[in-house]
């Protein structure tokens, strides 16, 4: 077997998701084609289910990411709430400065709650091994 980029050893990814101690991948690929699984069969019932909780948790991430960031944009131009919040505290308009701050909290924390509850209901926790 040779090693390296296009080589038919071990995939670098695997290996270095062993090392930390995480479940082995390729069992389950392994078992579906010996079973003749076709490669959409895998992708369907092996790929997509193994990745399904990452992808969900980075998607949810930036998300709540982008909801924070677009406050902050609009002091450098870029439009959206954070425009408002830059001219009421030009115009010395706080009351209208505070209104919206309390608007962007309250967007967050709601953000905050839904994701909490998507990721209670549909993420997997991974079984831990005690030592």
């Amino acid at each position: 077997m040779r090693g390296g980029p296009g080589g038919d050893g071990d995939h670098p990814p695997l290996r270095a998701q062993n090392r930390h101690g995480d479940a082995d991948v390729r069992p389950p690929f392994e078992a579906a084609r010996a079973t003749g699984a076709t490669f959409p069969q895998l992708a369907r019932f092996i790929a997509i289910p193994e990745a399904s909780n990452l992808l969900l948790s980075q998607l949810l991430y930036i998300f709540e990411y982008n909801v924070r960031a677009s406050s902050i944009l609009g002091f450098v131009g870029a439009g959206g709430i954070g425009f408002y919040i830059l001219r009421y505290l030009q115009l010395l308009q706080y009351d209208g400065v505070l209104t919206l701050l309390f608007v962007v909290f309250v967007t967050v924390v709601a953000i905050d709650l839904g994701s909490l509850a998507i990721r209670s209901r549909y993420l997997t926790r991974l079984p831990t091994t005690r030592g």
